[in-house]
């Protein structure tokens, strides 16, 4: 067979794009995509990295529980140690300079040379980025320490806000310092001589791009990014420094009587070895028990990082009356004004949109729960395992009251046409009374005993809830 001549090669050495062009003297090939990484893709990155450390954390949660139990109150400090480690790891040489958020978002971690980030460099950044979680931490656990030895009103647990606040203030604070940073590094990354580059860009812009930071040396200070962080790092502080001046101040100008009540909620509310209860959700009876319209809940947890021995608890006869005690706060006249006052609120926010008014309800569910709280930092959850409550009768004077108000807030609306006094009333579920300003006696609690198994990171543990 003859050999094949070919009037033109099959492949042109510079290949053009297949759009039809009017002058192609005009065509220009598109640029080099930058090393420069963009805001979007840093914020992602990081975002990606927690994340994944709260699924982690989570995983252990779940199927270790017991593990996670067991470290107590050193659990959210392992979990801090494992997100150290990680970024730690994520910024060294092995990894390529990768965390997982980086090799989703194609960036890479380098130094200011262009090389990999010494260990030094990478200890002192993972440093730089985490440490006002270990502040958090730590000011927590001041705050709790002093929320379980005292049943006085601590000050303390107001300064727990500046954990928050600082972290707040550092973290979005380098996030606009990146935005005004013309290579788009934080804070931290300047202290340390770091920088995140694309892992797609061309070897020689690379090249070049590192070059224009060395012949710039690290370049001058810019004052709008070191500004643009001073300001959020003192906003945030002055929020957290005004609530807690604001707090601090309201415990000081008190009245007398007002202070001796909550001195007297706190010392029945304190539980020895938890400190004082949270509000929670119900866990002994079902919503459509609990959330009726008759029937209002008032459910209290108690929380400890690691085990909680329930053989103990039902031995324990300041536990197995704390219903009793918490009942007493809620059923005095400063408990059931408070009561009051909600209902009327939304009563005549039901009016003003022209629903019915809220039922009134007739009982009170009183609970109080035991919740083992394993708790890794990155993510945390609520184990109950015991529990108990009882079904109070509301006053029948304080019934009357309420149903005389609603009846003259409902005749108002009606003469003013915003809503019917024979407009059908639309069921609602009452919220149950703050635990900030109750207090009275217990005689009127009268109960019948059922059980009630949990079913938790320890095991089955049995456990008595009554109710009316």
């Amino acid at each position: 067979m003859g050999d094949i001549h070919l009037n033109k090669p099959l492949y042109e050495a510079t290949a053009k794009p297949s759009i039809k062009v009017e002058n192609e003297e005009d065509y220009e090939e598109a640029p080099p995509k930058l090393p420069r990484v963009s805001s979007a893709a840093r914020l992602a990155g990081i975002v990606l990295d927690v994340i994944l450390l709260h699924f982690i954390a989570l995983g252990f949660i779940r199927f270790v529980p017991q593990a996670v139990l067991s470290m107590g109150e050193l659990a959210p400090w392992v979990g801090l140690g494992g997100g150290f480690l990680y970024f730690l790891i994520g910024a060294i040489a092995p990894t390529g300079g990768r965390t997982f958020g980086k090799l989703i978002t194609r960036t890479r971690l380098l130094g200011l040379d262009g090389m990999q980030l010494s260990f030094g460099q990478a200890l002192l950044r993972t440093v730089l980025l985490l440490w006002p979680l270990g502040l958090i931490l730590v000011l927590r656990g001041f705050s709790e320490h002093a929320d379980r030895v005292s049943t006085g009103i601590p000050t303390m647990p107001a300064f727990e806000l500046l954990g928050p606040a600082i972290a707040a203030g550092w973290y979005i604070g380098n996030f606009i310092f990146l935005l005004c940073d013309p290579y788009h590094q934080t804070f931290y990354d300047r202290l340390c001589g770091s920088i995140e580059i694309t892992n797609d860009a061309p070897v020689a812009a690379v090249g070049e791009y590192f070059a224009e930071i060395r012949q710039g040396g690290i370049r001058p200070s810019t004052r709008r990014s070191m500004s643009s962080l001073a300001m959020a790092m003192a906003f945030f502080l002055a929020l957290a420094g005004a609530t807690i001046y604001g707090y601090i101040n309201n415990i000081k100008h008190l009245p007398a009587d007002v202070l001796k009540q909550s001195l007297q909620q706190r010392a029945e509310f304190n539980m020895e070895g938890f400190g004082q209860p949270v509000p929670a959700d119900m866990v002994g009876q079902d919503s459509s028990t609990t959330h009726s319209d008759t029937i209002t809940p008032a459910a209290f947890q108690y929380r400890r990082r690691g085990f909680i021995n329930v053989d103990e608890l039902k031995k324990n006869p300041r536990v197995q009356n704390s219903v009793d005690r918490i009942g007493s706060v809620i059923l005095t006249k400063e408990g059931l004004e408070s009561m009051k006052a909600y209902l009327n609120s939304v009563n005549m926010d039901r009016l003003k949109r022209g629903e019915g008014s809220t039922s009134i309800p007739k009982e009170i569910i009183i609970e109080v729960s035991f919740a083992e709280k394993p708790d890794l930092l990155f993510a945390w959850k609520n184990l109950p395992v015991y529990s108990q409550g009882k079904t109070v009768p509301l006053p029948d004077d304080w019934l009357k009251e309420i149903d005389r108000e609603t009846s003259v807030v409902e005749e108002k609306n009606s003469h003013y046409g915003k809503t019917s006094a024979t407009q059908p009333s639309v069921p609602a579920p009452a919220s149950p009374p703050t635990t900030a300003t109750v207090t009275a006696s217990s005689s009127t609690l009268s109960t019948s005993t059922t059980s009630l198994t949990s079913k938790t990171a320890t095991g089955e543990k049995q456990s008595t809830t009554a109710w009316q």
